[in-house]
């Protein structure tokens, strides 16, 4: 799969938003244990993205390519947040230190990821009433 949807808690089954083509299979997402808007994907490219949903939604805060491209196939942040463990599909394990702007969050980090969300939300919920009403012609 190369999409990764944040699906609605309200709503079971129901996406609010889903990010697209991310290029190969994404092998792992994982929340950050310290920001509450960031969190990593890794795919079978050998790539790692770090996202910050304040930040932006569409493109990754910033990414890491593993030497040789190995897929990508386990992640874990550290509990602090600074680092992040990835193993590869030849075994070997990989430590990525984060700058203290991935783990680290302003004080109103989580204020400004429920408005990100609410937003989401909106939009999801306008595609749905567009979808509904272009369905009946």
């Amino acid at each position: 799969m190369n999409n990764i949807s944040f699906l609605s808690v309200s709503t079971p089954g129901r996406a609010l938003h889903s990010m697209e083509g991310l290029g190969e299979y994404v092998t792992e997402s994982r929340w950050c244990p310290t920001h509450p808007a960031t969190f990593a994907t890794t795919l079978t490219t050998g790539r790692m993205d770090i996202w910050n949903l304040n930040h932006d939604t569409e493109v990754p805060l910033t990414s890491l390519q593993l030497e040789g491209a190995p897929a990508i196939i386990k992640a874990k942040w550290a509990h602090n947040g600074r680092h992040m463990i990835l193993g590869d599909d030849d075994g070997k394990i990989h430590v990525a230190s984060m700058g203290e702007n991935i783990f680290t969050p302003q004080p109103d980090a989580w204020s400004n990821l429920v408005h990100t969300l609410s937003e989401l939300q909106s939009q999801t919920t306008e595609i749905d009433q567009w979808s509904d009403t272009s369905s009946n012609y």
